[in-house]
This record gives structure tokens, sequence and C-alpha cells, in this order.
């Protein structure tokens, strides 16, 4: 299960509201132009973006000009580790990292598997279990009293 939220792209309404904050002007800067390409794409590696939108550091325009500008809309952009290293030019494994947007969403909204939904699950999969085993013997309270007292939030890992 992914704790963390996943990288999203953006409809044409929230880019608007992305640019209108961003690049207020409409001369498409360098933070204009990095969130014209996260809008389309997510998991953009760091070179392929400072190329792209032209900007040498990329981490500074996202830090500084573009997430303080969009985080009352609920979003931001950052990077994160991609499953496997980025090999670069001279087939040498680099620490570049891939950038996105994400969507602010809490633990208990919907886009996650919260407590209840996780414990919910378990109990529609032991009813299943039971109709397709009739035979099988399991006390129902048991069952029950055991899954209300399954602490799942000890088996996640936080976030940082």
């Amino acid at each position: 299960m992914r704790v963390t939220p996943k990288p999203t792209n953006l409809t044409p309404e929230e880019l608007s509201q992305v640019l209108d904050r961003v690049d207020p002007n409409g001369k498409e800067f360098a933070t204009a132009r990095i969130c014209r390409m996260l809008a389309d794409q997510h998991s953009v590696e760091t070179m392929r973006l400072g190329t792209v939108c032209c900007v040498s550091n990329v981490s500074d325009r996202v830090y500084n000009g573009i997430n303080p500008k969009i985080a009352d809309l609920g979003m931001y952009v950052t990077c994160e580790r991609p499953m496997r290293a980025i090999v670069n030019r001279l087939g040498l494994k680099s620490k570049q990292m891939v950038w996105s947007f994400y969507k602010d969403e809490a633990a208990n909204d919907a886009y996650f598997d919260s407590q209840d939904q996780m414990v919910n699950k378990l109990k529609r999969d032991l009813e299943l279990m039971q109709k397709n085993n009739p035979f099988l013997e399991l006390p129902d309270d048991e069952w029950i009293a055991a899954l209300k007292k399954i602490d799942v939030s000890s088996m996640l890992r936080p976030v940082r």
C-alpha cells in the first residue's frame, strides 16, 4: 500500500489556476514552463525537466517559485527517488530524481485505505472465505472481536 500520494497530471482548469498564481503576467518564465510540462507528464527526470524548461536549478524554482504560490490550491510539486537509478550519458548511475505534481490529500481521504476500510475489507474476505468453505468452522464472534482489536495503524509506515 502506498502511504504517500501518487503523482498526478493536472486538468486544464487546474493548470490555469496554477499558472495564474505562478506567472500572473503570462510571460512564461521558468516556473510556468515547469508547471506546463509537469501538468501533462508526471515523473519527469531532473535533467530532462531542466533541459526542456531551460532551468539550471529545478529545485530552487519549484520550492521558491511554485510551491509557496500554489499551496492553498491543495497541490505541490516535489521530487522522489525513482524505482531504479537513472543512468547518465556516461553509463553511470546518477542521483537524479523524478518530478511531479501531487494533490495534497490527507490520509483519511478516499484516496487512501483508511483503518476502517481495511477492517471492512478483512470482514468481507472472511465472509467470502466462510461462504466458499461452508464446512470451515470459525466462531464468528471471535473473528469479529479479533478484527475490532487489530491496530492497523501500527502496520503502516509513517510518512516522512
